[in-house]
């Protein structure tokens, strides 16, 4: 049977997702192909018939820009990774942070944690066909690179804070164990 990206599979209490499958309450086709429903082993796979796009996948660690904070939840744009299979993230999909999923400590305002053109390590939560839920609440996740918000220069690491050495300014951040070690233009 013919399946499309998005497309209903079966129940996760009867099958577990194999290649081209993921779980989002039941499980879901993330390419267009041919639906394998192995009874035996209880696995449902879906046998790719072209190299179109893929939905990602919860777990997939993605970089993006910050593009919308409010207090209780942030917009990320998603950078989009290419290989000659699929794309990781699609054009236009939004990524949402919800304030919950930045820290396991309580955070008031996510206005404390990121900013708007920041650019954050995260890792994919869920995935539904109109939004990608995000989290950065492990250690190897949250901001890789800042900017002042009085100047919009680079920002440097000193201890926990981040410091502007162009004005002085003084901005704390949900950082990533590894901020100011990448070269991201």
């Amino acid at each position: 049977m013919l399946v499309l990206p998005g497309e209903y599979v079966a129940e996760s209490e009867e099958y577990i997702p194999g290649y081209g499958v993921y779980e989002d309450d039941a499980l879901y086709s993330e390419v267009v192909g041919d639906l394998l429903l192995d009874s035996k082993e209880h696995m449902a796979r879906v046998k790719a018939r072209t190299r179109v796009p893929k939905l990602q996948s919860r777990g997939t660690i993605a970089i993006g820009q910050v593009v919308r904070v409010q207090d209780q939840m942030a917009m990320i744009d998603l950078a989009t990774v290419n290989s000659r299979s699929f794309s990781l993230v699609p054009r236009g999909v939004p990524g949402i942070l919800p304030v919950a999923a930045v820290s396991r400590q309580y955070v008031e305002d996510l206005r404390d944690k990121i900013r708007v053109g920041d650019i954050v390590r995260v890792k994919i939560e869920s995935v539904t066909p109109y939004s990608v839920r995000l989290r950065m609440d492990e250690r190897n996740l949250g901001v890789i690179k800042a900017y002042c918000t009085r100047c919009r220069t680079l920002l440097v690491k000193k201890g926990r804070m981040l410091i502007c050495p162009n004005c002085g300014h003084k901005e704390n951040r949900k950082l990533a164990e590894d901020y100011g070690k990448w070269k991201i233009m």
